[in-house]
């Protein structure tokens, strides 16, 4: 019985226990844990200073106080603050100090969880406030890096203190330090403040606006006339402000300006340049694009005009004879290529020898056996370009006739054009006949087996493809003497490009237009390019292959080109008759002028007084094209004198015309006048 009632009463009381230990509020780990003061620092919100806070009487100036605690959160953060002189200076709960009477005191600024850790500041307080705070400038623009010192104007009293504290709005975009010195950060804006420090509120504001700087990070040459250039970011640009000069080599100085015709952009950042036709650049030559007015550490930027190197094939017959001495010199000489070349040659006739002497591959010697050596000589210039080019040494004789052809290269879209070779020979007495004796294509526009005495050898050829000829060389003067040469003949599939050349106002221009395509890729041996001219309709037609070309349009006048147009990088892949040309010119048509009738009429029509400008009338007309502005035109003389075996008088007149060219074609009447009248009889004769 005792031991149960033991029993019990442990239980009554470990359930009493229970019940206590539930109302006691359980403790945060974190709050239980202590903080931990390492530092307390105060200082002017306005100046900065941790020395002392200055006050105008009657002001008030918030301190700016910081404690270094861990765990570093708010709660452990609170301090207390208190005057050493409330006669002078107060202080209230959150750090405002308040100018009582003129005079300084300290103020302490206590840590409330440790109570050992305290700052002290002085508080200075000085009889006036200040009136009024000025810059010299209100806003303004900076680039990244840039600098700027801002100047404060303060208006005060005797006893005001016209210290000003900086401030910036935005650190990351500028910071501003004690002396007013700007320092650009980063683009965006930001506000600078200059402030009293005496607490009266007195300040001026500088808005800023911050940009990256701008400079050059690319260009390159689209042609002889396009340069583009890039920015690291928008920047508008003026033509004014872009120059552009060449010079020919590395080491040279930029001393060609170039004139620029226009300058587009899309984006501000990438910038299109367009030359005058009178400043284009010639292959490998430098151009260089400046813009001084950047504020980046880049410029001015250069490249070079230059194509993808090239592999031309060339063919060459050498003539010469045996026992006669020969200096025969090679180069290397293509458009596009330039600099120095490396030469090599893999076979020469017995008794030469080659060399490289002045960037040319010089063959010297006196041969001294007759027959046909077929070489290879190759060269590769600076630019990477090489040229194969196959050699055929013909060397004769008095008792060896020797005697080759280089092979044929041409382009046809289906006509019958007549093209010619030549054959080389040397050896016999030199007088030779040739006889074409075979001819399976029958290409020859001569008789087979009939010996012609020109060694200018014509053949016809419509269709794409490989022909052959065997010519036979016959000594004149012994014809037991002879060789036989095959040639080769290779025609390439072209396209036939046409168009008309049209005026500013898409009529066709009647005057004869030179027409220069060139092919881009300059090593192919079928087709260069092609050069022609218009009709008199203005029509054009041009044999190329296809491929890639420059287009260069020519309008003459007398002698004078009076408007050139370029098209480049023209891709020219298929027949066309609609690839039509537009020049800048306008139709100016005189009338009232008198078709000529002998040679004592008058000639060309002068114009503007330039004896290399001018042109010549048709059927009663002066027709000419031209660029807007004024023009003065004047006729020679026309002669009007009595007939055969009569006397009279010479009368001699002269028509002229004044013609302003706007943006259309203009047609007027001449004006004729009565130069001079002489007496004349024509017994006299």
């Amino acid at each position: 019985m005792k031991r149960k009632h033991m029993t019990k009463r442990f239980l009554s009381m470990l359930l009493v226990w229970v019940m206590v230990m539930s109302l006691v509020p359980s403790v945060p780990a974190d709050a239980a844990k202590k903080a931990k003061v390492s530092k307390v620092t105060v200082a002017s919100s306005l100046s900065g200073s941790k020395k002392t806070v200055v006050i105008a009487k009657g002001k008030k100036v918030k301190l700016s106080t910081v404690v270094s605690v861990k765990p570093n959160k708010k709660a452990n953060k609170g301090v207390t603050y208190k005057s050493a002189n409330t006669k002078i200076a107060t202080v209230d709960s959150k750090g405002k100090v308040k100018g009582v009477s003129v005079g300084s005191t300290k103020i302490t600024v206590t840590s409330k969880k440790d109570t050992k850790k305290k700052a002290t500041i002085t508080a200075k307080v000085v009889s006036k406030a200040v009136k009024k705070v000025t810059l010299n400038s209100k806003s303004g623009d900076m680039f990244t890096g840039d600098t700027l010192t801002l100047k404060a104007k303060v208006k005060a009293k005797k006893g005001a203190v016209k210290t000003v504290g900086w401030k910036s709005s935005n650190t990351k975009v500028a910071t501003v330090d004690s002396k007013g010195k700007v320092t650009a950060v980063g683009a965006g804006s930001a506000t600078i403040t200059a402030q009293a420090i005496d607490g009266s509120g007195k300040k001026a504001k500088y808005q800023l606006t911050v940009q990256d700087p701008v400079y050059m990070t690319g260009i390159s040459v689209l042609n002889a006339q396009s340069v583009t250039f890039s920015l690291n970011t928008a920047c508008p640009l003026d033509i004014s402000a872009v120059s552009v000069m060449k010079k020919k080599y590395t080491q040279g100085q930029y001393q060609g300006q170039l004139k620029i015709n226009n300058m587009t952009t899309a984006d501000n950042v990438n910038y299109t340049i367009v030359l005058d036709n009178d400043s284009r650049l010639e292959l490998n030559e430098y151009v260089q694009v400046s813009i001084p007015s950047l504020n980046g550490a880049v410029k001015s930027m250069e490249s070079v005009y230059s194509e993808p190197a090239l592999a031309y094939t060339d063919d060459e017959v050498i003539t010469m004879e045996v026992g006669k001495k020969v200096k025969k010199t090679l180069s290397f000489e293509a458009e596009g290529s330039d600099g120095y070349a490396s030469y090599t040659i893999n076979a020469l006739p017995a008794g030469l020898t080659a060399e490289s002497v002045n960037n040319k591959l010089v063959i010297k010697g006196v041969p001294t056996t007759p027959g046909l050596t077929e070489a290879v000589m190759t060269a590769t210039d600076e630019l990477g370009n090489t040229l194969t080019k196959n050699i055929k040494f013909v060397v004769g004789s008095e008792t060896v006739l020797v005697a080759a052809a280089e092979p044929q290269y041409d382009v046809r879209v289906g006509e019958m054009a007549t093209n010619t070779f030549s054959v080389g020979t040397e050896g016999g007495s030199g007088v030779y006949s040739w006889t074409v004796i075979s001819d399976p294509a029958g290409i020859y526009t001569g008789t087979v087996n009939v010996p012609q005495y020109s060694s200018s050898i014509s053949y016809k050829v419509a269709l794409p493809g490989q022909y052959s000829m065997i010519v036979r060389v016959v000594d004149y003067k012994n014809p037991t003497l002879y060789c036989d040469v095959p040639v080769s003949i290779n025609i390439a599939q072209g396209i036939t490009v046409g168009g008309c050349i049209k005026d500013a106002q898409g009529m066709p221009m009647s005057d004869s237009i030179t027409i220069e395509l060139t092919n881009k890729n300059y090593a192919d041996r079928y087709c260069s390019g092609d050069y022609t001219w218009t009709n008199s309709e203005g029509v054009y037609s041009a044999i190329v292959t296809p491929g890639t070309y420059d287009v260069e349009v020519t309008y003459t006048r007398g002698n004078t080109d009076v408007e050139t147009k370029y098209l480049y990088n023209q891709s020219l892949a298929t027949s066309s008759t609609g690839f039509d040309i537009q020049l800048a010119l306008y139709r100016v048509v005189i009338t009232g002028i008198p078709s000529p009738t002998s040679y004592y009429d008058y000639h060309a029509f002068d114009i503007n007084n330039d004896d290399a400008d001018y042109v010549y009338p048709s059927s009663g007309t002066l027709t000419f094209f031209a660029k807007p502005g004024t023009y003065q035109i004047a006729s020679g003389y026309e002669y009007d004198g009595p007939s055969e075996y009569a006397e009279g008088f010479n009368n001699y007149y002269k028509y002229t015309a004044s013609v302003t060219v706007g943006n259309t074609s203009v047609q007027q009447a001449a004006t004729k006048t009565l130069v001079k009248k002489e007496r004349y009889s024509s017994y006299d004769d």
